[in-house]
Parts: C-alpha cells; structure tokens; sequence
C-alpha cells in the first residue's frame, strides 16, 4: 500500500503486487486523482475481514494537513471478483477538520467496524450494514495524547 500524502510522490493509493510489480487495486480508476466520493485521496488502513473482504479507510486528509470535503470513507472491496461493493461516505460529524481516521478493525458477526480518530483523538463505530457512523469518546481524556 503506498499514499498520498504527498501526491507528487505517490501515483498509486492502494496496490497488489503481480510478478513483482505493483498494480493499483481494485483498479487504475480508483487510484486516479478525481471525485473524492469514488477515488482514493490517502489510504491510511487496509484489513480483510473473515469474509475475505478487503476493508479500505481512506482518512481524505493528504499530508495530515485537513480532510478533503467528500473524501472520508470506508471502501469494501470483494476479494473474490475484486470489486467494490459498497462505500460508506463519512461527513464532518463523523470526520471532522482536524480528524485524521487512522486504523479500522472490522467485526463481521455484530455488523460493526470500529476506526480510531488519531487526529482529534475519537472511536468512530460504523454500522457495516446501513452506513450509519457516530464518534465516541470524542476529545474524552482517554482518546488523547499524554
């Protein structure tokens, strides 16, 4: 997985490496700059969860420097025909400014993906199934730097 955090450097958000060299995943259209909502802006978490779904958390805030308005969410790719089968869009009361969503867990069996808030410092708790995202702990002392 490369990022772009700083686009001049990085072509490819989210790649598989085939023969040795990486291809963008899902595909090349995901991975061009374009529509925030559709393409990916800084990858920052990719996991598979026990249905062999690939699980992208796009935080939308290149170089750390503020999130990208329409570009927060969670991609769920199939790993069996690699595509992507749903996109959970998140606005700014689920990623606010300063927010920077960070790493994702995913429990299939309760319907829940948990992301932490590295940024402002929250657990952001996503119902996989209807989309629907709220923060917790947000700015609470146990969410915060030392």
């Amino acid at each position: 997985m490369a990022s772009r955090h700083d686009p001049d450097q990085h072509s490819t958000s989210v790649a598989e490496i085939v023969n040795g060299e990486p291809k963008p995943f899902p595909n090349e259209e995901w991975n061009k700059l374009g529509p925030p909502a559709s393409h990916f802006i800084c990858v920052q978490s990719v996991v598979v969860d026990d249905q062999d779904n690939l699980w992208v958390l796009d935080p939308a805030s290149p170089k750390m420097q503020g999130i990208v308005r329409g570009g927060p969410k969670l991609v769920k790719i199939d790993l069996q025909t690699n595509q992507v089968v749903g996109t959970i869009p998140f606005d700014e009361h689920v990623a606010p400014n300063k927010s920077y969503l960070n790493d994702v867990r995913v429990d299939t069996r309760a319907g829940i993906a948990f992301i932490t808030d590295s940024g402002k410092g929250a657990i952001v708790v996503v119902d996989i199934k209807t989309g629907k995202a709220r923060r917790l702990l947000d700015g609470h002392p146990s969410t915060q730097p030392k």
